[in-house]
């Protein structure tokens, strides 16, 4: 919430710059946790390797390690981890952090991320 009552709000007040900058500017963001969006910045020679579509498990738990069946397409990740999908990879090489952008959208939400 970026919004107290007795706040007035006007839409030319939303700064449309970057993604960063809208939220900070916008009244409220409403967050769907059926499913999840993770950015994540990866060295180019690694970023070169993803693809849009490809599977990917995100671990949401420090101590969970991967097996050889958390990686067949048709077994969903146990407990520590979810599953998801490569949404997006910036084809560009950001000159701060030298990395790529890659975007991971996950196939559930906030009751399979314990």
């Amino acid at each position: 919430m970026n919004i107290k009552k007795g706040d007035y709000f006007a839409p030319n007040l939303v700064n449309t710059s970057s993604e960063e900058a809208a939220l900070k500017t916008i009244p409220m963001v409403i967050i769907d946790p059926g499913q999840f969006e993770i950015t994540m910045e990866l060295p180019p020679f690694e970023g070169v390797l993803i693809r849009p579509g490809q599977p990917a498990i995100v671990m949401t738990s420090p101590n969970r390690t991967l097996s050889s069946s958390d990686l067949e397409p048709d077994n969903l990740p146990q407990g520590g981890a979810v599953s998801g999908k490569v949404f997006s990879v910036s084809p560009a090489i950001s000159p701060g952090g030298r990395s790529m952008q890659v975007k991971v959208r996950t196939k559930e939400g906030a009751r399979r991320a314990s």
